[in-house]
């Protein structure tokens, strides 16, 4: 059974391209051995230079992410909101998805994202209101579910289209993850490991349909 992580901040083995490694454009290789995401993150934004700039054209960074607003943590909202914008139209030049990180600001995010008109986006490591990860679901827009997320919400096999799991910096492996989950929503591991491939497959551009 194949395992895929959609968010982690542990570097991967070498060779695996079944995680998403965020990163910033320093750590990126270019080797296509490992898949990235291209990290802008809104506790530490940085204005896009030419390092990003030139990451975001590479083969094996299918996402930019995660990029976003955090009005709980970070000291400027007024540069975070100038990087988020920088970061998305880089990633519409690119014509990639972008994955988000937003704590205290869906209004200000949602507003960028119609500004900027994606087609993909995915909501990473949710555990915000119920009320709130029902009407993403309901718009299919992709949202990501780590240990948190897992045990607080409660995921039947038609949300599974539009479901993700990661670890993020939780150092429990990822099978770990897939367990608890199949445990705690009551469908059959195999089931669930077959639709998370399905989802980071076409996520990441590696089978188009």
């Amino acid at each position: 059974m194949e395992y895929f992580d959609f968010h982690t901040h542990k570097r991967p083995e070498p060779g695996s391209r079944n995680q998403l490694f965020s990163a910033e454009p320093e750590a990126i290789a270019t080797t296509a051995e490992l898949l990235y995401s291209l990290e802008n993150h809104p506790w530490r934004p940085r204005r896009v230079d030419d390092r990003y700039q030139q990451a975001a054209t590479y083969e094996n960074v299918p996402l930019i992410g995660e990029i976003g607003l955090d009005f709980s943590r970070g000291d400027n909202p007024a540069l975070q909101k100038e990087v988020f914008q920088e970061m998305l139209r880089l990633a519409r030049r690119e014509g990639k998805p972008v994955m988000i990180h937003s704590v205290g600001a869906t209004g200000p995010v949602e507003d960028f994202l119609r500004k900027y008109d994606f087609p993909c986006v995915v909501y990473h490591g949710f555990a915000g209101k119920e009320s709130r990860l029902r009407e993403f679901l309901r718009r299919k827009i992709l949202v990501t579910l780590g240990f948190r997320g897992v045990a607080k919400f409660q995921v039947t096999a038609a949300d599974l289209p539009h479901i993700g799991l990661e670890t993020d910096d939780d150092p429990r492996p990822i099978e770990a993850l897939y367990a608890l989950a199949a445990q705690r929503w009551g469908i059959p591991e195999a089931e669930l490991a077959a639709a998370m491939k399905d989802n980071f497959l076409r996520l990441t551009g590696l089978r188009r349909d």
